[in-house]
């Protein structure tokens, strides 16, 4: 299935080898910005959803090591 989409390059590199995908350059100037996971500051002290954090942090750190990815995951609150 074709698809496009627009991420920073260093994680693009990484997974582009782990499933054989294509890289181009984009048409137009993107500024460098880090990839956040966004959430309410309501939810920030509940249990459901720092555990829904934690665990998807955890599975990026893994998909990040099993195609030997050098790239790191901050866990900044």
């Amino acid at each position: 299935m074709p698809a496009i989409a627009t991420i920073p390059e260093s994680f693009a590199r990484c997974i582009a080898q782990w499933h054989g995908l294509e890289i181009s350059e984009p048409p137009i100037a993107l500024p460098a910005d880090p990839m956040t996971m966004l959430y309410r500051r309501v939810d920030r002290a509940d249990g459901r959803s720092v555990w829904f954090r934690r665990l998807f942090v955890d599975v990026v750190e893994g998909a990040l090591k099993a195609s030997c990815c050098s790239m790191t995951v901050s866990k900044a609150a």
